[in-house]
């Protein structure tokens, strides 16, 4: 099987991007290694260039989003990087409770430096389960 030239950037955000509102969902293209956005209001629009069967066809692999379940432990294991103190105390009171992502990010953001940290580190660990994803499929890939 040849490795599919996959956008690592592209594909961490069709892992965590949950549709909400919308009928929307992402999928693969196993032969380009696309990724393709399919919109339900948008699939009959030419321009959008979605192809009439990517719910049917084996070709097309769609995407189920990470659940938050899956994501949280990557909060819990940047937190075990930092030194004992206040500011891992901080951010672990954050996951704690409700809303535990949206309280993270707020909580980094008190301390200068620190969302960069945290950004590198969610990317890395994103990367990582987004290549998991991959094997899981059986999908030779090499990121672009």
């Amino acid at each position: 099987m040849k490795r599919l030239p996959i956008n690592s950037t592209d594909l961490i955000l069709s892992l965590t991007t949950n549709f909400v509102m919308t009928e929307s969902a992402y999928y693969l293209d196993r032969e380009t290694g696309a990724l393709i956005l399919f919109n339900e209001e948008f699939k009959d629009n030419p321009d959008y260039g979605i192809p009439d069967d990517i719910q049917d066809n084996p070709r097309y692999l769609h995407i189920t989003p990470f659940e938050s379940y899956e994501t949280y432990p990557i909060m819990e294991d940047f937190i075990d990087t930092l030194e004992p103190g206040k500011i891992a105390d901080r951010l672990t009171r954050a996951i704690n409770g409700k809303k535990p992502f949206r309280h993270f990010k707020d909580t980094l953001s008190d301390y200068p430096g620190l969302p960069e940290k945290w950004f590198q580190f969610e990317e890395t660990a994103l990367t990582r389960m987004a290549e998991a994803w991959c094997k899981d499929y059986d999908i030779k890939f090499e990121w672009t």
